[in-house]
This record gives structure tokens, sequence and C-alpha cells, in this order.
């Protein structure tokens, strides 16, 4: 199972199973939940992908360890997290990576 963790369903991706706490009332395809805690909707050890884009900046910070936690629980072995986070220092000044 390939999760897709979001707070827009515009970023739901083909092929995984799109998780949103808002989802709007077209996307069928997207589970409701908060990202924060996903045991309601994933068992322990069934994801093999799980794609946070833009989620951790919603989550309260006293909140994100037991969230990254629970996250981790939810991976297969071999399973891969990927985080995308907002680069807050290039914001901040005003640059983009390279």
């Amino acid at each position: 199972m390939k999760i897709n963790l979001t707070f827009d369903s515009k970023y739901n991706l083909s092929g995984y199973t799109n998780i949103d706490p808002f989802p709007l009332p077209k996307e069928n395809d997207t589970l409701l939940c908060h990202p924060e805690n996903l045991d309601l909707v994933i068992n322990d050890g069934e994801a093999d992908e799980i794609i946070a884009n833009m989620v951790l900046n919603h989550i309260e910070y006293k909140k994100i360890e037991s969230c990254l936690n629970n996250w981790c629980k939810k991976l297969s072995h071999n399973g891969t997290l990927e985080i995308y986070y907002l680069d807050t220092l290039t914001v901040a000044n005003g640059t983009t990576l390279k």
C-alpha cells in the first residue's frame, strides 16, 4: 500500500491511498483522517511508502514526535517515509534552492 498524506486534495496522487483531514465532497478516492494518527485507516506494517508533503507544518509542535512514530509504525519492513517540508530559511531570505 502506498500512502499520500495531504491537507489539500489538489495534491492527491494517482496509485496512492490519499488521506486528508478535509477532503472535498467530490474527492471519493480520499480517506478522511487526520494525518497525526493513522490508526483508524492503516494497520501497523501495512504501508510500503508514505509521502507527507507539507503536512508537518499543520501538526502542533508538541505532537510531531508522536506523529512521526505513528507513521513509522505503519511502514512495512524496508518501507520508505518521504517528508517534504517548507525550507523556511530559504523563504525568509527570499532565495530559491539550486
